[in-house]
């Protein structure tokens, strides 16, 4: 075997750093080793060096470098000098594996521009070109270039196919990359407990692989940001977008700022999503880039009332139709709708959502729904408002047939019977605290471990009240995905964080509602009301806060109770009053009116019998009656029928 053949196959195995020491270890080494010398500097992120040394090869007669030229020339995004590369191979007769070679970065090429159907033919051909070369990298390389932009086009089965051949012949040196394509394939399809898989196996190649570092910290975070697992989405996302920096690697780097604004958005915090979004619009130089940008730029528009997201979603909408994108093309009609729900425009937004449907039946699945719903809750409720016979509910069937990813909705009950619910199914949690940590937290927001273990276990040894509510903590961030009892290093407190959630609290909903004064808002308070709060914990924190939500409904009807009292509704005073005694049975005001309602409506029977319900209840759980309940007796007595 040659030096020059030598060097070639210790860079089919994946080793370059072995190669270039063969390389610098030859004092006059022939033009195609600098070939190969070249190729693997571009695979160790070296690419100023690498296109310095392929063209050297190039002037030293290895036509062939082109091809490497043109890779390293579309990495530094330098497109044009990439195309003149490989048409200066037009007029060379090429072997078969370099002309396979060179439909493959053609194929890459198209990608970039955005000419997406264009590019899978060139790898079509590549692919027909290489599939029985006795290089094993080469066949894997193609095969997984071929899955990749099948899976970018939608077809995610076809890619797996291409995918898993790919993986099926590379060794563990060359599996980095296909590992990555077919993870991405998986999530496209739901299966995020194989994109998982594939992920950490991909982790442990890529250690050694410098270039690999942005794209696996992106993957990592593609992955969280559709389950719904924000922390961990947008910690990998900024990880990403700082490492394809360093690397100069554009194309990375945009999509990560991408991602990372749509979780900014969905979690409320436009202004760094905003940011995110300006370093994007500098590196969105690619059509596929550009469509993406668009339409991320349009879900921030949309959320703060921008007046042209209107405008940007549709420009988004119709580059994605030009660029065959089906998947993004869906997400920018589920964008619309929500815009036109904003607007109270629901005839568009059913346009809209019925055009998102047809693009769910091109696909052939709704997972890329998934990803959307969390920051669109008007579509959300909109889908959710569904008749089981509607077509549209099918997009909500999606998401309820995937494991793995974190719950749309999450509703806290802590009224009457304590439980939480995930997409109005109930949790099962083995920690009996967890509700009670959740609740406290939500009413004392920020507050200190000390604080905490004080209010909940008063009396435990400390040792084990720490060890108790770390095991609260971990049963919630573990059952329900996006949950968790978020710790802030500066202020040295916790509090409830329910992030890219829609959060729900039974005390909340009652308190909005009560807060309208009115009396329809009443009713749904009281309909809230399933009972007391957390019935059967002690502690006087909860007592206090047990109290002042039940005073704040007792309150609000007695000031319905007067006005209807002095205008004569009397139905209307017995109705609540019965009602409000169920939560204050001892309330010597509302006994008042119960009594005094009764004798209008009912007369001196029924207001007797009423008279000696109240008169027992008092006995039993005050220990005596009101004065006024000596005045009723004497009336109901005195009474002459």
């Amino acid at each position: 075997m040659s030096r020059a053949q030598k060097i070639y196959r210790t860079m089919l195995a994946g080793q370059y750093a072995q190669a270039l020491e063969l390389h610098a270890a030859w004092a006059t080494p022939t033009a195609q080793a600098d070939r190969w010398a070249g190729y693997c500097l571009f695979c160790q992120g070296e690419l100023l060096l690498a296109r310095d040394m392929l063209l050297r090869a190039l002037n030293g007669k290895a036509v062939a470098a082109a091809v490497e030229l043109a890779t390293v020339y579309r990495h530094l995004r330098q497109l044009p000098q990439a195309w003149a590369m490989l048409q200066s191979l037009d007029h060379h007769p090429l072997e078969p594996l370099d002309e396979g070679l060179a439909f493959r970065e053609r194929g890459a090429l198209l990608f970039e521009e955005g000419r997406l159907r264009e590019a899978e033919d060139a790898f079509e051909r590549a692919w027909q070109l290489l599939q029985h070369v006795p290089e094993t990298s080469v066949r894997v390389n193609t095969a997984y270039a071929l899955g990749y932009i099948q899976s970018f086009l939608g077809k995610d089965r076809r890619a797996l196919h291409h995918l898993n051949l790919a993986l099926k012949e590379t060794q563990s040196g060359r599996r980095l990359h296909p590992l990555l394509a077919r993870a991405f394939a998986y999530q496209s399809l739901g299966r995020f407990d194989l994109a998982e898989q594939d992920l950490s196996e991909a982790d442990s190649l890529g250690k050694s692989v410098p270039m690999a570092q942005s794209v696996l910290s992106y993957s990592r975070g593609a992955l969280y940001r559709v389950q719904g697992r924000w922390v961990q989405a947008l910690e990998h996302l900024e990880r990403a977008a700082q490492q394809a920096r360093d690397l100069d690697d554009r194309g990375t780097e945009c999509f990560a700022e991408l991602d990372a604004s749509t979780v900014l958005v969905a979690t409320g915090r436009h202004a760094e999503a905003q940011l995110k979004l300006c370093r994007a619009a500098e590196l969105a130089d690619a059509p596929r880039a550009r469509a993406h940008y668009l339409l991320r730029l349009g879900h921030l528009q949309v959320h703060t009332d921008h007046p042209e997201a209107a405008h940007t979603l549709e420009q988004a909408r119709a580059l994605c139709q030009s660029l065959h994108l089906q998947r993004e093309q869906l997400l920018a009609d589920l964008h619309i709708a929500e815009l036109a729900l904003r607007q109270r425009d629901d005839a568009s937004a059913d346009g809209a959502l019925q055009q998102a449907l047809e693009s769910r039946y091109a696909l052939g699945h709704g997972t890329a729904v998934i990803s959307e719903l969390r920051g669109l809750p008007n579509v959300l409720g909109r889908l959710a408002a569904c008749p089981p016979n509607d077509p549209r509910s099918i997009l909500l069937d999606d998401w309820r047939a995937l494991a793995g990813a974190a719950p749309l909705k999450v509703h806290l009950q802590s009224l009457g019977a304590p439980q939480l619910h995930t997409d109005s199914r109930p949790v099962r949690l083995t920690m009996r605290r967890c509700v009670e940590v959740m609740v406290y937290l939500l009413f004392s927001p920020n507050s200190s471990r000390e604080q905490l273990l004080a209010a909940l276990w008063p009396d435990e040894v400390p040792a084990r009240a720490v060890s108790y509510f770390h095991q609260v903590r971990h049963e919630l961030e573990h059952t329900v995905p996006g949950l968790r009892l978020r710790y802030d290093r500066i202020t040295r407190t916790y509090a409830l964080c329910a992030a890219g959630l829609q959060f729900s609290w039974d005390v909340e909903d009652v308190k909005s509602a009560l807060s309208e004064g009115s009396e329809d808002g009443l009713h749904r308070a009281l309909h809230l009301y399933a009972g007391p709060l957390l019935p059967d914990t002690p502690g006087e924190w909860l007592r206090m806060e047990r109290d002042a939500l039940e005073w704040s409904l007792i309150k609000t009807g007695l000031h319905l109770i007067e006005r209807w009292s002095e205008a004569g509704e009397y139905a209307k005073c017995l109705t609540l009053a019965e009602r409000l005694l169920e939560i204050d049975p001892v309330n010597e005001v509302l006994a008042e009116y119960l009594l005094q309602a009764t004798w209008e409506l009912q007369g001196k029977l029924s207001t007797r019998r009423q008279l000696a319900e109240l008169t027992s209840r008092f006995t039993d759980q005050v220990g005596e009656v009101p004065p006024t309940f000596v005045v009723w007796q004497r009336r109901v007595e005195g009474f002459k029928a």
